[in-house]
């Protein structure tokens, strides 16, 4: 019991608001979008370090939500993708291996969960993370993620 309640006091204080130390890049705020507050945390087990991750929700000015999560380190792993312009589904999602802001992006779309897209972006050991619902289209996700990673891009490391 005392060992549970340890792990869960130690999980809080990984947890916290801002940018977890270790990675150059963070979500940033977007003018003219409404950003919710950045949560963050490292990824360590057993005294090694794995990297860190941030999830921030966002509104656009034409009022579509998404959450975006960035991952950094050796812990997040990209998939191994088939070439850009690839596509297929799988039973009633459907995916296709798209090009965003020149980085290679697996854009996929579930009728019930909604639309996601995962972009390998910057270096490489970075991974950018979009999510919205069902009733949303996949351009609007792909001028999001555009305008997201521009917007990073822009800021650089810090």
């Amino acid at each position: 019991m005392y060992y549970r309640l340890f792990c869960l006091v130690a999980f809080f204080f990984v947890v916290s608001s801002g940018t977890a130390a270790g990675g150059d890049l963070s979500l940033p705020e977007i003018e003219g979008w409404q950003c919710g507050e950045t949560v963050s945390a490292q990824l360590e087990a057993f005294e090694k370090d794995y990297g860190y991750f941030e999830r921030r929700v966002y509104r656009t000015g034409k009022g579509l939500s998404f959450e975006a999560v960035l991952t950094y380190g050796a812990g997040p792993k990209f998939f191994n993708q088939p070439p850009s312009g690839v596509s297929g589904n799988d039973g009633e999602a459907t995916y296709e291996i798209i090009s965003v802001n020149g980085y290679k992006t697996s854009l996929e779309y579930d009728p019930f969960l909604g639309i996601a897209m995962s972009v390998n972006a910057f270096d490489k050991k970075y991974t950018l993370t979009l999510e919205c619902g069902p009733f949303e289209t996949s351009g609007d996700l792909i001028e999001c993620a555009k305008t997201l990673i521009a917007e990073m891009e822009k800021n650089g490391p810090e």
